[in-house]
């Protein structure tokens, strides 16, 4: 008898958890349960601010940039590789 009093206790466990799933399948859009996952999760808002970080970056890479893009120097073409110190 005592066994089945456990399994009906797991049994209500797991009917209460797949209504909280079921739930937020319902009321909720996918975007919004990622976004709920990605919250708890700390190693992925670490990515996240520094993928966000590597974007801005690559946005304003003309601006951060210290040479100019677009000048040639001419006469450094056949000039030999540079040592690495």
């Amino acid at each position: 008898m005592k066994k089945k009093k456990t399994n009906d206790n797991n049994t209500l466990k797991s009917a209460e958890v797949s209504k909280e799933d079921l739930f937020e399948v319902k009321y909720m859009s996918r975007w919004q349960l990622v976004w709920r996952a990605l919250r708890k999760h700390k190693l992925g808002m670490i990515s996240l601010w520094i993928l966000i970080i590597m974007y801005i970056i690559a946005l304003l890479a003309d601006f951060l940039s210290p040479t100019n893009p677009y000048e040639q120097t001419q006469g450094l073409s056949f000039a030999p590789p540079s040592r690495v110190h």
